[in-house]
């Protein structure tokens, strides 16, 4: 059995992101988390502000998610995708394993899983079923170089 959460990822592509997780934390209470374009290998002058990640977390998990998309929703099989299915995964082996199953007969793929920049393995993808997906596994520390 696979350990790890599923939550709803929201893609905005017009800079609120920020502004909708504090809209969502007026309904439902909880923490927000913030990371920006600023200091990541993706920023530029137009997006150094925006929001790369954040998250909603209530007792302690995220319970929604999303970013400031790169000026656009990212296009996936020639369709805009605007809410995404997110599984974090906690073990590696389980990412691997579920990528592999899951991207089988994929309608399109954004991002093939690969090690990245923050220190995670993940993958952007639409499956044979037209769901998108986003998967995710944090990295020990000493697995997070390539």
């Amino acid at each position: 059995m696979v350990k790890g959460s599923v939550n709803p990822y929201i893609l905005f592509n017009n800079g609120e992101c920020e502004e909708a997780l504090k809209f969502y934390q007026n309904a439902f209470g909880g923490e927000l988390d913030f990371k920006r374009y600023k200091g990541t290998p993706m920023e530029n002058e137009d997006n150094k502000d925006k929001v790369i990640h954040g998250e909603l977390v209530i007792d302690g998990k995220a319970i929604v998610m999303g970013s400031d998309g790169m000026n656009e929703n990212p296009e996936l099989d020639g369709s805009k995708y605007p809410i995404s299915i997110c599984m974090n995964f906690t073990e590696e082996k389980d990412i691997d394993e579920v990528y592999e199953k899951l991207s089988s007969g994929a309608k399109s793929t954004k991002q093939p899983l690969a090690k990245q920049f923050w220190g995670a393995k993940f993958a952007l993808f639409v499956d044979k079923f037209n769901t998108p997906w986003m998967l995710n596994c944090m990295l020990p520390s000493e697995n997070k170089g390539d």
